[in-house]
C-alpha cells in the first residue's frame, strides 16, 4: 500500500508540474500577443515572470 502511494504521488506532482509550465507558457503567449496589438513587441519575458521563474 506504501508503495502505490508514493508513485502515485510522484505522478500526481508530474501532472501539477506540466499543468505549471503550460500555464507559464500560455500567459507569455498571451503577453506576447497584447504587446504585438500595442505595436511594442518584445522580446523578453516580463520582471513579474522572470522573477517567478526564479
Amino acid at each position: 500500500i506504501y508503495v502505490v502511494g508514493d508513485l502515485r504521488e510522484k505522478y500526481a506532482k508530474q501532472i501539477v508540474v506540466a499543468a505549471a509550465d503550460g500555464c507559464t507558457a500560455a500567459l507569455v503567449a498571451a503577453y506576447y500577443v497584447e504587446m504585438k496589438k500595442a505595436g511594442e513587441v518584445v522580446c523578453e519575458l516580463p520582471e513579474e515572470l522572470m522573477r517567478e521563474a526564479q
